[in-house]
């Protein structure tokens, strides 16, 4: 009995059509990752503005109702344009990133340098909302006698939990409590996103030495190699080759 010859499956691996090959790739290099975050903050921000008008219509059917005074419709106007003008730049801010990211060049890091620009986000959108929501809310405080946390109800704890008067003060001290939180919010998230750089620099500086400390035997001339790093990098401290226009390592422009 004659036995059938073994495939030859190295064969077979290496010559079988690689169709999941151009995702993995896309993929390695960031590129589906950087156009689905870059999608998702577009998508976010319409989001965002659709919440924005809703929250406005239930701010003005309030200042409309017939057993309201004219004090409380016209605060609440005014509540009204302030939180909207804060929602369209918090659209602006969301397309505004998500051209960052999807203009992002091919880098060593493909996970890191997209977090760090979402962390900078996160901290302008939320100021942001915190300063539209000071000045408005005191506003209409002063106008209607009335605390404007009961509209924001659906920002939940990241607003001051203090019983508000209804006075020139209590106005005041809601202004001044958004604002400082306004700014410790931003600042808090672009020292994570400055920090998410930090680690890539060290990385990029150890590298760097390493390149620098290799022994000259194993190094050739630049004369040599025309492909060999002459500069480089002032973000990531990786070399440059000549002739490229963006960083390899961190895709800084160079």
């Amino acid at each position: 009995m004659r036995l059938a010859p073994v495939a030859d499956f190295g064969y077979c691996t290496y010559n079988m059509p690689h169709f999941f090959y151009p995702v993995l790739d896309a993929l390695n290099d960031g590129r589906v990752i950087r156009k689905v975050v870059a999608v998702a903050l577009r998508v976010l921000g319409v989001v965002f503005a659709l919440g924005g008008l809703v929250l406005v219509i239930d701010i003005l059917k309030y200042s409309f109702r017939t057993d309201t005074t004219t004090e409380t419709t016209l605060g609440g106007m005014l509540f009204s344009i302030v939180l909207l003008a804060a929602f369209a730049c918090v659209v602006e801010i969301h397309f505004y990133r998500a051209r960052s990211v999807a203009e992002m060049g091919e880098a060593a890091y493909t996970v890191i340098p997209v977090v760090s620009i979402l962390c900078r986000l996160a901290g302008e959108v939320y100021a942001t909302l915190l300063v539209g929501a000071g000045i408005g809310g005191c506003a209409f405080l002063w106008l209607a006698k009335v605390s404007p946390l009961a509209f924001l109800s659906a920002m939940g704890g990241l607003l001051p939990a203090s019983n508000l008067e209804a006075s020139f003060l209590g106005g005041a001290l809601l202004l001044f409590e958004m604002c400082l939180m306004a700014l410790a919010v931003l600042a808090g998230f672009y020292a994570a996103a400055e920090g998410l750089l930090l680690a890539v620099d060290v990385a990029g500086n150890v590298r760097r030495l390493a390149w620098e400390g290799r022994p000259a035997a194993a190094s050739e001339p630049a004369t040599m190699n025309p492909a060999a790093p002459r500069e480089f990098c002032k973000v990531c401290g990786v070399g440059l080759v000549a002739g490229n226009t963006f960083c390899g390592n961190c895709g800084t422009r160079i």
